[in-house]
């Protein structure tokens, strides 16, 4: 009686194993990843396409080569998982593509077909039509109940990979003109630095109106000017700009150059 019992509680755990069999297929650019769940019987077989690559199982397993396919024969019984990558279940006609399912098993309750994001399914592009539609946004998910064969066609949106470069030239530039913008504010201080340290040279040892003379000179253009427009620019009477052109000139500083009533100062020190 007990082992009667023990029988009924193993067929009724392993039943629902028996009956939750499905076949998936994920798109993955121009291949597909196909995920069986089923219950598999010891000897027992299923054929793939001699492409496929990536063999996993969670149960043991030998590969034969029969013809055009490979001849999967599982060593153990139980309920498991087999995978596979193929692309040999993937047409291109133009801009369309072609997804032919096939299930490897007869009598699959589940078939899966999973596209990734960017793809487009055509209306009344799956035959048989799917009991259900779905979609998380970025992929799209049909499934098949009870049937052994499918068809899908879908595309891809062109205008997916123009935005793509678009936004990374955006990027890019943005990169690129934060960088350039970065690095002049970093010299600028430095520059002004260096301005600074080079006015400190010049003036060193003077106060007053000489300081004023020489910072003034070093401004202009060539580092000379008239002397009326010392005159003009630092308010400084005519008499006493003269006794501080000579104080510089002796200091070598600044030299004179006579022209008639004027005189063209230029600043001599670096």
């Amino acid at each position: 009686m007990n082992k009667i019992a023990y029988t009924i509680l193993i067929l009724l755990f392993t039943l629902p194993l028996i009956q939750a069999s499905s076949v998936e297929y994920q798109v993955i650019e121009n291949k597909a990843l196909v995920t069986i769940n089923n219950y598999f019987s010891k000897n027992s077989s299923l054929l793939i396409p001699q492409d496929a690559s990536a063999i996993e199982s969670t149960l043991n397993f030998i590969i034969e080569i029969e013809g055009r396919n490979k001849r999967i024969t599982f060593s153990e019984q139980g309920s498991g998982t087999f995978q596979y990558i193929t692309s040999s279940i993937i047409e291109k006609a133009g801009n369309k593509y072609l997804l032919v399912l096939e299930n490897p098993i007869n009598g699959i309750e589940q078939t899966i077909a999973t596209f990734p994001e960017g793809a487009i399914l055509k209306e009344d592009g799956a035959v048989p039509k799917p009991q259900s539609i779905t979609t998380d946004g970025r992929t799209i998910t049909l499934k098949w109940l009870k049937t052994d064969q499918a068809i899908a066609i879908y595309e891809f949106n062109e205008n997916q990979n123009e935005t793509i470069i678009v936004a990374i030239i955006i990027i890019a530039l943005v990169l690129i003109i934060s960088f350039f913008l970065t690095k002049k504010r970093k010299e600028k201080p430095r520059k002004r630095k260096k301005q600074n340290n080079s006015e400190k040279q010049l003036t060193q040892n003077l106060l007053g109106e000489e300081k004023q003379i020489v910072l003034f000179l070093a401004k202009k253009r060539g580092r000379e000017c008239w002397t009326k427009e010392i005159v003009k620019e630092l308010n400084i009477p005519k008499v006493r700009l003269s006794r501080k052109l000579r104080s510089l000139e002796a200091k070598e500083l600044i030299q004179r150059t006579p022209y008639g009533n004027e005189n063209r100062i230029k600043l001599l020190k670096k």
